[in-house]
């Protein structure tokens, strides 16, 4: 049986035990972040409760979800089942009735996915059965809005075909067509971007960092990469489990963030790689930050960051704040957990146009405004 564990202090966290260089971890200890808890973070997505309805955004943290409103008033409205942990989260309108439904993962002992809807009473509520496994909503390059998956294996952890997902009428899972990728490949190490051409363009981020595109027609075949290592993977679970001769293994699972697709390009969660120190299994990291890429002839090209913030960078998701006006918003680690110590997250707003940290307690003086499709950062100039 797979067992699960946190690598860290005693949680998720990744960081923090002094060590140089400290600016990022001092400009998020003084910024003007819109939430201050002493939570986990795990998440970060914005969708609706009601259709046509204001958009909000949701915090996800290893015991719940939390609403956070832009003047930084904040409410708990779903927790995981008992003895488990809320490892990451997407929202997307799965049944297009205007509400987002939730699509979490969580840590039950196996890794176990849930379609988390808005019920009768108007409260969230799991939709339907768990999946034993791994889903994630994805917009292919047609458009279509659907679920994408990857079982969850007894004795191999995070291996497997991704394939398209269904549920029956009876509520169980079905799986589909798969997509071609290599059985080593994660079901959230990918995205899509929509071109009008045959099958769009495939990228995706490696174990290490770096940003790839693949050939969609053969995902199996990278046909670009990037020198640097980019994508930052701040959230790392360790995993034992019985091999089939029946001995014990350890594998560990470091979670890409979710990528935000945008028009021609795409909003994603980076950070610094090496470590300044590893102290019993506690590494110090030096910060993360959110990047906004553009698709070009080859590959993807950076067109703006955040500054550096906090130990890590643990989601980021754009936020309609009004209909009007767009930010970005990103939950950042500060604080680790251990002995007495509890963890501490907070979330900050960016400006789009120029990725500059934006002052919480209210609505930024400052923001740009809104593309077309409400969901992308405009990167024209922002207005007053």
């Amino acid at each position: 049986m797979m067992r699960g564990a946190w690598v860290g202090a005693a949680a998720l966290l990744i960081g923090c035990a002094g060590g140089r260089p400290q600016a990022a971890q001092d400009l998020a200890l003084a910024g003007d972040a819109i939430f201050v808890g002493d939570v986990l973070a795990t998440g970060l997505v914005t969708g609706r409760d009601v259709a046509d309805g204001p958009e909000l955004l949701w915090l996800a943290d290893d015991h719940g979800v939390r609403t956070i409103t832009k003047d930084g008033a904040s409410e708990e409205v779903w927790k995981p089942p008992r003895f488990s942990r809320l490892l990451r989260m997407e929202a997307a309108d799965l049944d297009a009735d205007g509400v987002d439904e939730w699509v979490v993962l969580v840590d039950q002992g196996h890794m176990r996915s849930m379609i988390i809807d808005v019920d009768e009473s108007g409260s969230r509520a799991v939709d339907g059965k768990p999946f034993s496994g791994y889903l994630r909503p994805l917009v292919d390059a047609s458009g279509t809005l659907g679920l994408v998956g990857q079982r969850a294996g007894a004795d191999v952890p995070f291996r497997g075909q991704v394939t398209r997902i269904e549920r029956t009428d009876d509520g169980k899972w079905k799986a589909g067509e798969s997509l071609g990728f290599p059985s080593d490949v994660s079901v959230f190490d990918f995205f899509v971007l929509p071109t009008g051409e045959e099958g769009g363009r495939l990228f995706g981020a490696d174990d290490v960092g770096r940003l790839n595109e693949r050939d969609p027609r053969s995902p199996r075949s990278v046909t670009w990469r990037s020198d640097d290592r980019v994508a930052g993977r701040p959230l790392e679970i360790e995993r034992s489990y019985q091999n089939m001769l029946g001995e014990a293994e350890e594998a560990s699972l470091a979670l890409l963030p979710p990528v935000t697709v945008l028009d021609g390009g795409a909003l994603i969660v980076g950070g610094v790689h090496n470590p300044v120190a590893v102290l019993q299994n506690l590494r110090v990291w030096q910060g993360g930050d959110v990047r906004l890429y553009e698709a070009t002839s080859r590959g993807l090209q950076e067109v703006r960051r955040t500054p550096l913030l906090g130990r890590a960078v643990v989601a980021a998701t754009p936020w309609n704040v009004t209909p009007t006006d767009t930010v970005w918003a990103a939950a950042v680690w500060t604080k680790p957990a251990g002995g007495m110590t509890k963890p501490e997250s907070r979330v900050f707003l960016f400006d789009p146009a120029t990725g500059d940290l934006l002052g919480g307690g209210g609505l930024p003086l400052r923001v740009p405004e809104t593309t077309d499709s409400g969901k992308g950062a405009n990167v024209g100039e922002a207005s007053e």
